[in-house]
Formats: structure tokens, C-alpha cells, sequence
């Protein structure tokens, strides 16, 4: 069985950059579409970061091009997180580790009843 080196796909990786092309978006000829609905996911935050429930469509504006848009559909909604954390504790973090358990115990106190 042969041995696998990861270092050899690094070594490659780069040669094989130069022959492949791509056109830049500014080349790309445009094309017209017709949409009947965009939809915009947004997120509100105050000033301390904390997000902004109960938010109506007449609080919202969405421009395109310097233009408003009308909001023909307004949902707001929230759905759950679910994460995980990986800390590293080791002793290159001990000068930083008490700072970054108040940046943890400040994510945790945002979390809301659904999430995990």
C-alpha cells in the first residue's frame, strides 16, 4: 500500500493554476431575467448587538439601484440555532482563556429557549 503524503497535492495544486482561465464577471456578457419575487433575508441587531423582534414591513426598505422596491410580502419569522463550541484550552490560551469565556457566556445568554 502506497504511502499518502498531503503535501503532494499541495505541491501540485499550484502548477496546475496557470491553464485554467476564467472570464471575469465584468466580461460575461449580461443576460435579462424576469423574476416575480426576491426573497431578503434580513437581520436586525440594536446597538448592542442583541437582535430586534417583532419588527413590521413599513420599518423595512429595500432599494435596488438607488430606487425603493415595494414589499408586496412580508413574513417575519425566526427559526432555531443549533451549535457547537470548540475552546482551546491549552496553555498557548491561558493569558485570553477569561476573556473567551465571557465572549462564551455572552453567546450562550443569547441563545433563545429553541436553540441547542
Amino acid at each position: 500500500m502506497p504511502l499518502w503524503r498531503p503535501w503532494a497535492d499541495y505541491r501540485l495544486t499550484p502548477l496546475c493554476l496557470p491553464w485554467v482561465k476564467q472570464a471575469p464577471l465584468s466580461t460575461l456578457p449580461p443576460f435579462p431575467v424576469s423574476v416575480r419575487m426576491v426573497e431578503v433575508y434580513a437581520s436586525v441587531m440594536d446597538g448592542r448587538g442583541r437582535p430586534v423582534p417583532g419588527l413590521k414591513a413599513d420599518q423595512f426598505e429595500v432599494v435596488e439601484d438607488g430606487r425603493p422596491q415595494p414589499i408586496r410580502l412580508f413574513q417575519p419569522q425566526s427559526s432555531s440555532l443549533t451549535m457547537a463550541l470548540v475552546i482551546d484550552t491549552t496553555g498557548s490560551m491561558m493569558r485570553e482563556l477569561p476573556r473567551v469565556k465571557n465572549a462564551v457566556a455572552n453567546l450562550l445568554g443569547l441563545m433563545k429557549p429553541d436553540d441547542s
